[in-house]
């Protein structure tokens, strides 16, 4: 499927979720508990607020294909991604010799960070 298509067809069947950038990801960590996410929501302010309406669309579509034992939530928190007003993808510095600070990867660090490190330090 095409990703205009994709997002077609998910802007018809989630409209709520699409507007909001909601997407699910589940992991389980060492002590068994579950860290489920999450949504991004772009803005050129920061609320310090977090909708209830999108946290439960992220727990109801989690339920769509998955059965928790225990789904209630014991804690949240709200992160922040850095964005750079020139349009670069990430933030290059040398403060000093032989340190490299990268930072800026936004909402893909988990996917995109060693790959990036690779590239700018090497390998």
């Amino acid at each position: 499927m095409s990703r205009p298509a994709l997002a077609a067809r998910m802007g018809e069947e989630l409209p709520f979720h699409r507007e909001n950038g909601v997407h699910v990801l589940l992991s389980q960590t060492a002590d068994g508990r579950l860290t489920i996410g999450d949504s991004h929501a772009y803005a050129n302010t920061l609320h310090p607020f977090e909708s209830e309406e999108i946290n439960q669309a992220v727990v109801d579509y989690l339920g769509t294909f998955a059965q928790l034992p225990n789904p209630a939530i014991t804690e949240r928190w709200s992160g922040y991604y850095p964005s750079l007003r020139d349009g670069r993808t990430e933030l290059l510095t040398e403060p000093e010799p032989g340190v490299t600070v990268v930072n800026g990867v936004g909402g893909a660090g988990m996917t995109l960070s060693f790959g990036l490190a690779e590239e700018i330090v090497g390998g």
